[in-house]
């Protein structure tokens, strides 16, 4: 599934909220532990409108429309905010993963 997703696909939230657009996506190549948060794989989601950056574990990704350029996510706004998702994880920061440039 997420191989086939290109960038600046449209993310929306559970509740409706569009988030941004798919930019790239952060694998973590080692502490991959999701009781603790540390997930595999994050989606980076831009939003031009907000200027802000969201990085999302693919794992609360619910569904994607190939064609109507849609990513839907299984948690709310509120959700992710809570969850802090708007902050860089310390693996990207570092630069201690591997980056991979969705296409066009």
């Amino acid at each position: 599934m997420l191989l086939k997703i290109t960038n600046l696909e449209r993310v929306w939230t559970k509740d409706g909220h569009h988030l941004g657009e798919a930019h790239r996506l952060h694998h973590r190549t080692h502490d991959i532990n999701p009781d603790w948060e540390y997930y595999k794989t994050y989606l980076q989601v831009v939003s031009f409108e907000e200027g802000e950056s969201y990085y999302i574990p693919t794992e609360f990704i619910a569904g994607y429309a190939e064609g109507d350029k849609d990513i839907y996510l299984t948690v709310t706004m509120k959700e992710l905010m809570d969850r802090t998702w708007f902050r860089t994880p310390d693996f990207v920061a570092l630069s201690d993963g591997e980056i991979e440039v969705l296409p066009a």
